[in-house]
């Protein structure tokens, strides 16, 4: 439950970076694996 926890917060802050810098994706995929 904690790690999935930790998947929506780093999603969550991924968006907040696509959202002001528009390379939030670069992030958000490596986060996942």
């Amino acid at each position: 439950m904690i790690d999935i926890a930790v998947l929506c917060v780093f999603a969550f802050a991924a968006g907040l970076i696509d959202a002001a810098v528009g390379g939030g994706g670069l992030i958000q995929i490596p986060a996942l694996f």
